[in-house]
């Protein structure tokens, strides 16, 4: 039997991750928090050490569009939506706070979105483009840079490299992984290898 389980939200769940703020957050020194995002429209944070009847405690949620996926560090969390809208958000001692949307850069659905760093993140989705934004810079349309056809189906996921960050990785509903060099932001890969066939139809 699973520690907790329970409904966390009205929708099915994009995504969910354990935050990277933990002691201390939310007013408690032995919090354990969990961020989950819906498509029902909401990114919720919970604590699990404060659970009751296998539901843990919902410290604090903020309604947003029907949501993909979410990537949190440092206390920044991304939210990538169904109507092409990568929002912001911070959470603190206080709870989540809407800091900032960019409408801009889909037009589409985005499926996947990823912090580099502190400012860099990169997005991508049904578009099967990828949009790269330092939000140290002045928000510019489309990103700071793109890699245009970075696909030749929807992209359903990217993952910065580790160990070199010029380099992102990106898969979907096409036959292959494909790793890009921002540095070149070509539609030629850096990379690309063949996976099983397997060749789903973009969701919206």
């Amino acid at each position: 039997s699973p520690l907790l389980a329970w409904q966390a939200h009205k929708g099915w769940v994009g995504g969910v991750q354990f935050a990277s703020m933990q002691a201390g957050a939310m007013g408690s020194a032995a919090s354990t928090l969990l961020l989950t995002s819906s498509n029902a429209g909401e990114v919720c944070v919970w604590d699990i050490n404060k659970a009751s009847n296998g539901t843990p405690f919902k410290a604090s949620c903020v309604a947003l569009g029907s949501i993909w996926d979410l990537h949190e560090q440092g206390g920044q969390v991304l939210t990538a939506s169904k109507d092409g809208t990568i929002t912001l958000v911070e959470l603190s001692s206080t709870g989540l706070k809407i800091v900032q949307s960019y409408d801009d850069l889909h037009e589409r659905v985005i499926k996947t979105v990823r912090w580099r760093d502190a400012n860099v993140f990169a997005s991508a989705g049904n578009e099967a483009d990828v949009a790269v934004v330092d939000r140290r810079e002045r928000q510019k349309s489309g990103g700071t840079l793109r890699i245009d056809d970075a696909s030749t189906k929807c992209i359903n996921c990217l993952r910065w490299s580790p160990s070199d960050e010029h380099l992102v990785l990106t898969n979907g509903f096409e036959l292959a992984a494909r790793l890009y060099d921002i540095r070149k932001p070509v539609s030629t890969p850096r990379t690309s290898h063949a996976l099983p066939p397997h060749q789903p139809p973009c969701h919206e």
